[in-house]
């Protein structure tokens, strides 16, 4: 068995707004969108992300992506005005990480290994 890359699925109140925050601040591209089932997937390189609509309050979901290049990726970020909640710092794993939140309260750690 050989599994691919997980697409996890976060809970949100406007599908398009939350498609809309994820392209215009975090530089993700939309993959695929259906209104009439309140669902879509944005994607950035091999990280997706599933966004449906959810009308009860759920959590804020907390999602991890490694990326390449972190310093690129936090500047890109930055550049775009994404909510960065913690800059760039070595974790005692052994991984730079930053962190941003999204519309919806979501975190996404962003990390590289040192």
């Amino acid at each position: 068995m050989t599994l691919s890359q997980a697409t996890p699925e976060i809970p949100v109140p406007s599908v398009v707004a939350a498609m809309d925050y994820h392209v215009t601040r975090l530089g993700f591209a939309v993959e695929w969108h259906r209104p009439d089932d309140c669902i879509g997937v944005v994607a950035q390189g091999d990280c997706a992300v599933c966004v449906r609509e959810a009308v009860q309050a759920t959590a804020p979901a907390r999602l991890r992506s490694f990326v390449a290049d972190l310093d690129d990726t936090f500047a890109e970020m930055t550049r775009l005005c994404a909510d960065i909640t913690a800059p760039i710092k070595v974790k005692p794993r052994g991984q730079r990480q930053f962190s941003v939140h999204d519309l919806n309260g979501h975190l996404f750690h962003f990390h590289h290994d040192v």
